[in-house]
């Protein structure tokens, strides 16, 4: 997550919704938070602590289930406040077609926050702090690394203040070492979509979750600049 998400709110008006195409950007370096440059984040979840599992057969399809709970933490952009997410629950599903093709899925996290922002709405009770619906799977192997690009549902998250409007943003599943190594606890799923050899896959190791809302679209517009945008554009058409 650098720079290029920052700029994505105002760059899908002109390209279109994202797609990974069987490989999500590249992290480059993950120094501090999980490994993203703390100088280059939108508003964004972060969750450690995560497993999961790969259930299904080759007769029916697959299903990923990604879980977790503990604390979590919410990063304003730049890094620039942190509060803590108390209590927190992880919950990622999403579903395979039992050739992988990748069908759809949902994400929500829960918790209660240790502070907000200032000018920012409170979560109601019972409210999920973040809430989406995930398309266009795509992964690293070279980073050990998996993404979604999300539409937005109800949730805490999902107000102007954060979004600006925009319906979505991406998510990442990794860890630590693999960004750097390509070789971590989500390598062995990773495998299965490169060999097209699925089988049902524990995934036990601790990995990560970062979860972008975008920034509103006056701040995107005077913290990106023109060069910045157009240089996202020239990769966004490369990597499509």
């Amino acid at each position: 997550m650098r720079k290029k998400i920052l700029a994505l709110p105002v760059l899908a008006l002109a390209l279109g919704q994202p797609a990974f195409a069987d490989v999500i950007p590249g992290f480059t370096s993950l120094p501090g938070l999980g490994g993203v440059p703390s100088s280059s984040l939108d508003y964004t979840f972060d969750q450690s602590g995560l497993h999961g599992s790969f259930t299904g057969s080759s007769g029916t399809g697959w299903t990923l289930n990604v879980s977790g709970t503990g604390v979590g933490a919410f990063y304003t952009p730049n890094h620039s406040a942190e509060y803590t997410v108390n209590n927190s629950t992880y919950s990622l599903n999403a579903t395979f077609s039992a050739l992988g093709a990748f069908q759809g899925g949902s994400v929500t996290i829960n918790g209660t926050l240790s502070g907000y922002p200032a000018g920012v709405t409170a979560p109601t009770t019972g409210e999920a702090l973040y809430a989406a619906n995930l398309y266009n799977f795509g992964y690293s192997a070279a980073q050990a690394a998996i993404g979604f690009d999300t539409t937005f549902t109800a949730s805490w998250a999902n107000q102007p203040v954060f979004t600006g409007g925009s319906a979505g943003d991406v998510l990442y599943l990794f860890n630590q070492g693999g960004v750097s190594t390509g070789s971590g606890a989500l390598s062995g799923l990773i495998n299965e979509f490169v060999t097209g050899n699925f089988k049902a896959l524990t995934i036990s190791n601790n990995f990560e979750s970062l979860a972008a809302v975008p920034l509103p679209m006056p701040a995107v517009l005077f913290g990106t600049g023109l060069t910045a945008l157009m240089g996202f554009a020239r990769q966004r058409r490369h990597h499509a």
